[in-house]
């Protein structure tokens, strides 16, 4: 074979003819794509040569521009060959599937008398690819057994246990993968339901016709796109395109890997069928309430039930009122009463009102009474217990159940009748109490008199200078305007006239004005 010089590699740039044979993979490819939207289902394998015919084109035509023209021309000429089988081979498969088609219509209606024959009932008669996955809740009364019957109807059907979870205790439970035939999928399901009671059932499908089918194109196509590049990785012997080749080389491959991984992976999938089966113990709700209440008075309980209240006074008789109720699933049977403080135990004779303690049906209550004369304030604290049983068989299931009541019965002294000693001491502290208010209010008197001792001396000064000051400086009378002014009085006597003065001077305000023949009149001369 003749190695490519140099000079050759260096030319990457793409040649008329190669452009050429560009042009011509991709109206193939497009021809193909054409074709193959027309056909039905058994034709998709056209659009899938189709695609492996374009893409190898464009494979060869992106590796050949390393190399010369006439390796161009080799790889053009065998992208045309790979083009041109695919068109063929998509042409066959067209052809078969037309030839086919009538068959499979004539099959249903074979006789003018016979009729339809009955639709497909599978996914592999409808030519389809589906995956059915299931989740059943199951309650059993035995879960250990339970798991025995369920993995037998499997294996009855051919199908068989892919993973298993199981947890113990009281509320066992257990989760059962199972892997079954697609066609024995809806017997499965049926026969895991009845192994007990059904609770819950969730059933999906996915149809993976298009994504298996698209997946195996692309594998086809990285198939051959690899032995390509296999190919020309043998033919390089230039060191960095020896590199490059292998670099792509080895991508192609890890992407056909990874392909081929989940194509595996649906195929698995659609082949077999996943029912997931949940077990879970079938709980029984067994329990038992006590309800407690008072009233004054022994009448051998035809007052019950009582009241709320347990006061009562002291050595005043007392019935206790007890009601129980059976708030389980199961029959109750032997049920007794227990109390410490009261006394009550299984022998204790117990007033029954309606009902008996010997067997108590689901939802039933009954009443008993119990009479007391409490001395002083009590607690008690009453327990009912009762054993939990089959109505058919009368069978013990598990364990006594119990319900325990708390409460308190207050007592009081009865008032005294009032006397002479009542009244006088009554009394008495009347004035006691009177007292001691009115010391009460002296001590705060006091108190707040206390702190204004301190203003006392300068209230006193206050006080004496002020007296100072009005004796040193009188108050002066006030004259009104338009009035004479008035006298100035004194405790002096007045001037005397001078003699010969004969003016009249009025008296002084306060002072008797004399008649005029009183007067003393100047004598003559």
């Amino acid at each position: 074979m003749r190695r490519p010089s140099m000079a050759v590699l260096a030319n990457t740039h793409p040649t008329t003819r190669q452009l050429r044979q560009r042009l011509l993979a991709v109206l193939a490819v497009l021809a193909l794509l054409v074709a193959a939207c027309g056909a039905d289902d058994e034709s998709t394998s056209i659009s899938d040569a189709a695609d492996s015919g374009g893409f190898a084109a464009d494979v060869a035509s992106d590796d050949s521009e390393d190399f010369d023209d006439d390796a161009m021309e080799d790889e053009g000429r065998s992208s045309d060959v790979v083009t041109d089988g695919g068109s063929a081979d998509s042409g066959n498969l067209a052809a078969q599937g037309d030839a086919e088609a009538p068959a499979t219509t004539s099959g249903e209606g074979s006789g003018l008398g016979e009729g339809p024959e009955p639709l497909p009932q599978t996914a592999a008669d409808l030519g389809r690819k589906i995956i059915f996955e299931a989740t059943i809740n199951v309650e059993v009364d035995n879960v250990a057994a339970s798991e025995v019957e369920a993995k037998r109807i499997i294996a009855d059907l051919g199908g068989f246990l892919f993973g298993q979870s199981t947890t113990g205790g009281s509320a066992a439970q257990s989760t059962l993968v199972f892997k079954v035939l697609p066609e024995d999928f809806n017997r499965a399901l049926a026969g895991l339901g009845e192994i007990g009671e059904l609770r819950s059932q969730s059933v999906t499908t996915d149809d993976v016709t298009e994504r298996i089918v698209d997946i195996s194109a692309r594998i086809e196509v990285m198939e051959l796109g690899v032995e390509r590049l296999s190919t020309a990785l043998e033919n390089t012997s230039d060191f960095e395109e020896f590199a490059r080749v292998e670099n792509l080389l080895l991508n192609r491959e890890a992407e056909l890997a990874v392909l081929k991984g989940q194509l595996r992976t649906l195929e698995d999938r659609v082949d077999l069928s996943t029912i997931t089966l949940v077990l879970g113990q079938d709980l029984l709700q067994n329990s038992v309430t006590l309800e407690t209440t008072f009233y004054e008075g022994h009448d051998d309980g035809v007052g019950c039930p009582g009241e709320g209240n347990s006061s009562v006074e002291t050595g005043s008789a007392l019935t206790v009122c007890y009601e129980i109720t059976n708030t389980g699933d199961l029959t109750l049977r032997d049920l007794q009463l227990v109390d410490t403080v009261l006394e009550i135990d299984e022998n204790t004779p117990l007033i029954p009102i309606f009902g008996e303690l010997a067997e108590l049906a689901p939802g039933q209550s009954t009443v008993v009474a119990y009479e007391v004369t409490p001395e002083r304030r009590v607690r008690p604290r009453t327990r009912v217990t009762g054993q939990p049983v089959e109505a058919d068989t009368a069978e013990s299931v598990g364990t006594r159940v119990s319900s325990i009541n708390n409460y308190e019965i207050n007592t009081f002294d009865p008032p005294e009748e009032p006397g002479l000693n009542d009244g006088f001491g009554n009394g008495f502290d009347t004035a006691v109490d009177i007292l001691k208010a009115l010391w009460k209010g002296l001590v705060a008197i006091v108190g707040f008199l206390i702190p204004m001792l301190v203003l006392l001396p300068i209230v006193w000064v206050l006080w004496k200078t002020w007296g100072a000051y009005r004796k040193r400086f009188p108050a002066q009378p006030k004259q009104i305007r338009g009035q004479p002014a008035p006298y100035y009085q004194s405790s002096a006597p007045p001037p005397a006239d001078p003699p010969g003065n004969t003016v009249f001077q009025p008296p002084a305000p306060g002072r008797k004005t004399p008649k005029p023949d009183e007067a003393e009149l100047p004598e003559s001369e």
